[in-house]
């Protein structure tokens, strides 16, 4: 659970720091979902974070299952040394993970690979350091919970205070 947060802090830092970089670069779209949870009340709020507490280690096998796969394949059936493998198998499995985003964020491409790749490559890392699938699960959740909850929060803030 530590390391889960310990990866999700990272991930939350980096990612942070990617979409600064990211959005006076190529600009960035907003997530509707995330901004949307600006007006929603507080058991509205809870039902999203459930939904989306599913959602997300269901994000996390649909990232990991083909990593594994095309490490597999590249080492077992292409003859590649393990560590080539991986690293062709980390791409593809970010570039996957970007694609899925792609509708999401009006298909910036620049936004989706760097700062939704990003956040993925260390994802990867905390599944690959740990060989489990729960703990890049924990990073992931509290990842995307911060940026929901922060939204929900600025939403929030009592009249004539500006975020």
């Amino acid at each position: 659970f530590g390391i889960g947060i310990a990866f999700g802090v990272l991930t939350v830092i980096v990612s942070g720091i990617c979409g600064i970089v990211v959005a006076r670069l190529v600009g960035a779209s907003p997530n509707p979902a995330v901004t949307g949870l600006a007006a929603y009340g507080t058991m509205d709020l809870l039902l999203f974070l459930a939904r989306t507490f599913i959602q997300l280690i269901g994000e996390e096998v649909v990232s990991i299952l083909p990593l594994l796969a095309v490490l597999w394949l590249c080492v077992t059936k292409f003859g590649l040394a393990r560590r080539v493998g991986l690293v062709i198998a980390v791409v593809v499995s970010t570039l996957w993970f970007s694609a899925m985003h792609l509708p999401t964020y009006n298909w910036n491409f620049g936004q989706c690979l760097g700062i939704i790749g990003t956040a993925r490559v260390i994802l990867t890392l905390a599944y690959l350091l740990t060989r489990n699938l729960w703990v890049s699960s924990i990073a992931h959740i509290l990842n995307d919970w911060v940026l929901f909850l922060t939204s929900f929060a600025i939403g929030h803030l009592p009249v004539g205070v500006e975020a």
